[in-house]
């Protein structure tokens, strides 16, 4: 991959986070627990909320698809340089699997406070177990990255 690629994958990336989180800081009120108290905002059902979270989703979703496609391209363009993007997208596709797996989608028993929240917000069994892959997903990456940050620091004390 070219270092002008890397630069604009990079900076178009980093642009398009930073819009995410300034569309979520946006739509939250200043003072949230007064404006639920007031009943002035519903908790959690705000739409400028909920429009800031869908768009800053969207944005999550097109750097991880533009981070993709751009290893994608480069291992097009020099397949024997390049193979390791294979890995890398094998060992994402491993983790997904994984969280998969292990995410039950289990819902709360009926009559319960939770179960019958959930049966309201029409929340499926699908819905539930591909929240609980996301979530161990986020484990995943929290892990791989405090250990890659351990690896590298021990690495450099004995350099």
């Amino acid at each position: 991959m070219s270092k002008a690629l890397k630069l604009g994958t990079t900076a178009f990336s980093a642009i398009l986070a930073i819009l995410g989180i300034v569309f979520t800081v946006l739509a939250i009120p200043e003072d949230i627990e007064a404006a639920v108290d007031n009943k002035i905002l519903p908790p959690f059902e705000s739409l400028m909320a909920n429009l800031a979270l869908i768009d800053s989703y969207a944005l999550v979703a097109f750097c991880a698809l533009f981070a993709i496609g751009a290893g994608i391209y480069a291992l097009i363009t020099n397949f024997k340089k390049n193979s390791k993007v294979l890995i890398g997208i094998f060992g994402l596709l491993a983790l997904v699997g994984i969280g998969w797996v292990l995410a039950n989608g289990s819902i709360p028993a009926e009559g319960t406070t939770m179960g019958d929240k959930w049966r309201e917000l029409e929340v499926t069994e699908g819905i539930s177990r591909f929240a609980g892959m996301a979530s161990y997903l986020s484990y995943f990456f929290l892990g791989i990255a405090i250990f890659s940050i351990i690896y590298f620091e021990v690495k450099n004390v004995f350099k």
